[in-house]
């Protein structure tokens, strides 16, 4: 049982700093983005910043929540 969950909380971790480089990647792209469609519509600008900027904060966010799930997991294997 130890090894499996020593395994799950290294998933957890690895798909956490997967993620992490996928937010940078994402934020480099909005960037790029902004950049090309300076001095566009600005409705079109501003929505298209909003919905990046929301999808950016969810992929931050999970990030956040699976490397508290590997610490509590963590938490657990070490209490049994």
């Amino acid at each position: 049982m130890i090894g499996g969950l020593d395994a799950v909380v290294e998933q957890l971790n690895r798909a956490s700093r997967q993620l992490a480089e996928i937010h940078r990647a994402m934020w480099a792209s909005q960037n790029a983005l902004n950049a090309a469609l300076a001095g566009g519509r600005p409705e079109i600008v501003l929505a298209l910043e909003a919905r990046l900027t929301a999808a950016r904060g969810h992929v931050h966010d999970s990030t956040s929540e699976l490397a508290a799930a590997a610490d509590h997991l963590g938490t657990y294997r070490a209490a049994i």
